[in-house]
Formats: structure tokens, sequence, C-alpha cells
């Protein structure tokens, strides 16, 4: 850089003895350029230069095939075939490509793209989580339809997208609660997923398949179960906890929050009427089949667990319900009905439509 191209820039009112100094300066803020360790193929032909998010002057090169990229991503094969303008910036012999991404995100897509990595399971730790968000934003980016519904197929796999897959799923909490599970045998996140972080994800990365059954999750925790508040092991064993802690930061927006306040008021009022009467019949009491509709509606009205207490009464032997077999088989094919119904309005219900 010349003296008179710094003056003009920076040095307003230079005087001479300084220039050395603030020359020093500029060339020491110049970003450097690293090799990745194993993303650096040396018979790639195209070099991708990221940016380090924890860095304003590191980058890391990232060298490539464009035919890789080119076959899974239209934005790529349409960048790789733009005509070269007048001046073509190379890096170590091909040409360069200054890419706007985080450099760590970049890496976690490449690294699946090139099978350095496999994607992570379905029941997945904070940071496979993490590591999954960046590549299923990137692939939404550079639209890599396969990659992404790899990923998207492997989300909706944690979360019911029915009743039946619901109950399925809370049939084994209850026997997570007998041993061997209590001792820890069975890690929680093998049965219960994080909510929080996942509707983040479902927002950011336009999955609302998951939505329904992760806010109602999300619903039924305690605010003091918190991954952050106290460690895992403090934690009832049968119960999953949710990352209270950090929602006004990355997990959940104001929006979120809003939805899930206005869904826990609209679980209890769907409670109130939830069930028809019972017919009339010669062998029961009107009062009897009176006391069980409504007996039923109030503990549903304060009820966490609406949908638990609800398999509960349905999966009860008629017998149990201390009225005919006709009237307990219309009680419980109602409530069936019911719960069906209640599932299908949960996106109005939390209002995340």
């Amino acid at each position: 850089m010349t003296t008179q191209r710094v003056g003009r820039k920076l040095a307003l009112g230079y005087s001479g003895p300084k220039l050395p100094i603030l020359v020093s300066v500029l060339k020491s803020v110049h970003p450097t350029v690293t090799n990745h360790p194993s993303l650096y193929l040396h018979d790639g032909n195209v070099v991708l230069v990221a940016p380090l998010l924890t860095s304003s002057t590191e980058h890391i090169a990232f060298r490539v095939h464009r035919s890789m990229l080119s076959k899974i991503s239209p934005v790529f094969s349409t960048m790789f075939s733009l005509p070269p303008g007048d001046k073509i910036e190379e890096y170590d012999g091909v040409p360069r490509v200054d890419m706007p991404d985080d450099a760590g995100k970049l890496e976690a897509l490449l690294q699946v793209v090139y099978h350095e990595v496999d994607l992570p399971s379905a029941n997945m730790d904070l940071h496979e989580k993490c590591v999954l968000k960046d590549v299923l934003t990137l692939s939404t980016k550079y639209e890599m339809d396969h990659l992404r519904r790899r990923i998207v197929e492997l989300v909706e796999r944690v979360w019911p997208m029915t009743l039946r897959q619901w109950d399925r799923r809370d049939r084994i909490i209850d026997c997570s609660k007998n041993p061997p599970f209590v001792d820890g045998a069975l890690p929680q996140e093998d049965i219960f997923p994080e909510p929080a972080s996942a509707i983040r994800l479902a927002r950011d990365c336009i999955i609302p398949s998951i939505l329904p059954a992760a806010f109602y999750h999300l619903s039924r925790l305690s605010i003091f179960d918190d991954y952050g508040a106290r460690p895992m092991l403090e934690l009832e064993p049968t119960l999953q906890a949710a990352r209270w802690g950090v929602l006004h930061t990355e997990d959940l927006h104001t929006e979120d929050l809003i939805c899930l306040i206005k869904g826990r008021t609209q679980l209890s009022l769907a409670a109130a009427g939830m069930l028809p009467p019972i017919p009339p019949c010669a062998d029961c009491s009107i009062s009897d089949q009176a006391a069980l509709v409504r007996n039923l509606e109030l503990i549903c009205q304060h009820a966490v667990d609406i949908f638990a207490v609800t398999r509960y009464y349905a999966e009860k032997e008629p017998r149990d319900y201390k009225i005919c077999y006709l009237c307990a088989s219309h009680f419980r094919s109602a409530l069936t009905t019911f719960r069906e119904q209640l599932w299908q309005r949960l996106p109005d219900i939390f209002a995340f439509r």
C-alpha cells in the first residue's frame, strides 16, 4: 500500500514518523488463510475460502471438486458455470471462491458431502444438534435437496407425527419408570428429545411437521427442569428437561414463548365440555354417567399432560368405569375421538401456523 493511499483513506493529518507504525498495523490485520487439515484435497480444482466466525482475520481454505458440488447443488453448478471475469483470483494454482458462510458451518457441510462424518443419530446430543442445524441451513441455502430431505427425515423420526406414535413414545416413558431404566441404563435423550432447541431448529430450517409434538412436549415440562440450572443427575430419571435458562438468547424467541403460554391455556379450556353426555341407559343412572364425564373433565382441566390422562382413561377396562359395558364402550369411543381431534388441533392451540 502506498503512502498516498494510506494518507487518503486512513491517515488524515498524518505526520511522517507514524507511517511505518500504521503500515505495520495494516499488515497485521490482513486476513490469513489456513488450509483445512482434511478437506484440502490436492486433486481438487477449486478452493472455497471462508471466514472463521471466532476471528476477524482468520480464514479457512477448502480445496474441493467442482463436479462434486455441482452434482448435488444447482446453486454451485450455476456459480461454477458463470463466465470468468477479467481477473480470475487463484489460490495454490486453482480458482478461488470467497464464501460468505462461516468456516465452521461450511466444514460441517463438506464433511457430510465427502463422507468424512455420518449424519448424527436420531437421539443426538447438543453438539450434534448444532452441527445438524449448520448442515441443514447450508443444504437449504445451496438447494442440496437430497441431503436436506435426509436430515429432515432424521429429525422427523425423533418427533411423533401422529397421536398413535405419541402414545407409543409415552408407553416407553411408562416402562422407563421401572428398573433397569431408573438407574440410568437408558439415557434420557433416548426417550425424551429436548424440545426447545427442536422448536428453534424447526423455525429456522422450515420443518413445521415437528412443531405440534415439540410444543406439546415443552408445555408439559416444569420450568425447574432446566438443563442449565442443575446437573442432569439431579433430575428425576423419568423426566426430560428443557433449556429454559437460555430461552432469551438462542432457543426460543418471544413469539414462541407466547405460543407456548397460549397453548397451555387452550389445552385447559379444551377439557371443558370435552365429551358429549353418555346416552341414557336402563342399566345405568344418569348421575353415574354424568359424574364419570364431569370428573374426567375436571382432572383434564388441571392436568399437565392431558394426553396421558385421557390415554389412561381410554385404556381402562370397561368394568373399571362402574357403568355398564355398553355405556363404557360409548365413553371410550367418545374419548378416543376427542383425543384424535385434539391432536389435530395442536397447530391451532399453540397458534404457530
